[in-house]
C-alpha cells in the first residue's frame, strides 16, 4: 500500500522572494542530479535506491524529502556525508528529510556534509 505524505507545495512562491530548483527523483536504481543546489521530492512504490555523485561547489545544498512511502528509499553517496565516513541515507518515513551542503576536504576533495536531519534518516 502506498502512502501518500500531503502534496508539493504548487503555489506561487516566489512571490515571497523564493525561487526553488526542482531536481526530480529519477526513480528506482536512477542517478540523482548532483550538479546543481535546489530540492528533490522522493517517491517510491517498494523498496528503492538511488545514486547521488559528489557536489561541484563549495556551498551548493541539496534537500532530499521523503513524500510517498511505497517502502523505504536508500541513497549512496559517492563521498562520505559525515564525519563517521557514512555514504548510504536510508529514507523509511513520510516526513524524513536530510539537507546536505558541498563542501572542499583537503584530503578527498568534493563532499557532501549533513547539515540538517530530520525525523528518522538513518546515515550508515
Amino acid at each position: 500500500m502506498v502512502r501518500q505524505g500531503g502534496r508539493p507545495q504548487v503555489e506561487e512562491i516566489d512571490a515571497r522572494g523564493v525561487r526553488p530548483v526542482i531536481i526530480a527523483d529519477p526513480g528506482d536504481a536512477g542517478l540523482i542530479e548532483s550538479s546543481r543546489s535546489g530540492f528533490c521530492d522522493l517517491t517510491t512504490g517498494g523498496a528503492e535506491t538511488r545514486t547521488f555523485g559528489d557536489p561541484i561547489f563549495r556551498g551548493q545544498e541539496i534537500t532530499f524529502s521523503f513524500i510517498v512511502d511505497g517502502g523505504d528509499c536508500v541513497i549512496t553517496a559517492d563521498s562520505p556525508i559525515n564525519q563517521a565516513g557514512n555514504t548510504i541515507m536510508t529514507f523509511a518515513d513520510i516526513g524524513d528529510t536530510v539537507t546536505l551542503m558541498g563542501h572542499w576536504n583537503v584530503t578527498d576533495g568534493w563532499e557532501w556534509v549533513i547539515t540538517s536531519l530530520l525525523n528518522g534518516v538513518a546515515p550508515s
